[in-house]
């Protein structure tokens, strides 16, 4: 048995929690209006039954197991009824709450998600390993709270960016102590607590590299191709010789970003093979095919893109034609290598649990420079024109 199966196992109340808690996300119970949760209003009608400890929530019309004086007709336009469901009637909190169907337990919190927050979900493993793995977007605290941006905190350092701290509000468990993530808050409390639901289970749309293995990584070559992309100018060198006779050369050096973008869905540290011989629909020399080979270790997770960037130069000779204003153009061209695939993922606590994705590997095919020239003007027909025009003038 593995030690992070063995401390998962040891911490036997979170654990179950955790599963309690995933029962309860897994259903659709609707959500709650951000600003009416803000305000905790009662504004959440949502079929949510299940309380976050995973009790079975009473009716409001029955008075067993447990009395209550909420079903009358002031609660019922905050949402009571005859049913079930989790509510918010005294408009005292911001989070909904049932009483249960458990005589020894007389009431308990419910778990919604709040409406356009996409809140995702923290892997179960690292959750009871009180990892810093929760990538989602959740910003507002259990008490309805709305969270600072992490680049005004004590937190704004680099040895937190690889736990989720960034430029965003969103909340984290950045110093890995806890089985909760937190976020410093904009008003009341100087932090907060926030509810976000635990990801577990055979759901293909939730794979992690955390709780799933990538197995291999089938790529559909015959549908590779190089994608043209545009030229950029990166720098210019303008020659006036219009009043010369003879050729003047000049060797300019321009700088510019060489940019890589990658997107795709492998996993930290997989060693990836790409080779192939490629011909592009309308070939860009004709009857020559663009070979391509590369081998990379990934450094990206699931669902990551990385862009990286490195200023470079490049030196140019420049030839003014006689007579001539010649201009001479530095362009980049950065064609791209595209080759789609499918990646197989397998869940680590059951092998019959296998999950497969789409993506598209990208990479710089080329990324050249070349030199354009343009020429204006003529010296030597302004020399005529000006004679012409003095001899009129005469």
């Amino acid at each position: 048995m593995s030690v992070l199966l063995t401390r998962t196992l040891v911490s036997g109340y979170l654990f179950l929690a955790a599963l309690a808690f995933l029962d309860v996300f897994s259903a659709d119970v609707g959500c709650w209006n951000r600003v009416d949760r803000q305000n905790k209003g009662s504004g959440y009608t949502g079929t949510q039954s299940k309380t976050e400890g995973g009790y079975t929530c009473q009716k409001w019309s029955v008075q067993s197991p447990h009395k209550h004086g909420y079903y009358n007709h002031k609660y019922q336009s905050k949402g009571v009824g005859e049913h079930n469901y989790c509510r918010n009637p005294s408009e005292k909190y911001a989070k909904p709450w049932c009483y249960t169907t458990d005589s020894k337990k007389r009431w308990d919190w419910c778990y919604v998600p709040t409406c356009e927050v996409n809140e995702g979900c923290w892997p179960k493993v690292d959750r009871a390993n009180k990892g810093s793995g929760y990538r989602g977007g959740q910003n507002i605290t259990r008490t309805g709270l709305t969270c600072k941006n992490w680049s005004t905190t004590k937190y704004w350092q680099e040895k937190y960016m690889n736990e989720g701290v960034g430029n965003h509000n969103y909340c984290r468990n950045p110093a890995e102590k806890y089985h909760d993530v937190w976020c410093y808050t904009v008003g009341g409390k100087v932090w907060d607590w926030c509810d976000v639901p635990t990801c577990g289970g055979c759901d293909c749309n939730r794979v992690n590299d955390q709780e799933f293995d990538l197995k291999f990584m089938e790529y559909d070559l015959e549908k590779g191709e190089i994608i043209e992309m545009p030229p950029s100018n990166v720098g210019e060198k303008v020659i006036d010789n219009s009043k010369s006779s003879r050729p003047q050369t000049l060797t300019f050096t321009v700088s510019y970003s060489k940019t890589e973008e990658r997107s795709f869905t492998h996993t930290k540290g997989a060693s990836l093979t790409i080779g192939a011989k490629f011909y592009v629909g309308c070939p860009f020399i004709a009857g020559i095919g663009i070979d391509v080979s590369h081998t990379t270790k990934t450094e990206f997770t699931a669902g990551e893109k990385k862009i990286e960037s490195r200023e470079t130069e490049s030196s140019f000779e420049c030839t003014g034609a006689p007579r001539k204003i010649t201009t001479c153009i530095a362009k980049q061209f950065r064609d791209k290598l595209s080759v789609p695939y499918i990646s197989t993922w397998i869940y680590k606590h059951d092998s019959s649990c296998v999950c497969q994705e789409e993506g598209v590997f990208e990479l710089d095919a080329t990324n050249r420079m070349s030199m354009e020239t343009v020429m204006s003007g003529s010296g030597k027909k302004k020399d005529k024109k000006d004679k012409k025009d003095k001899k009129d003038k005469k």
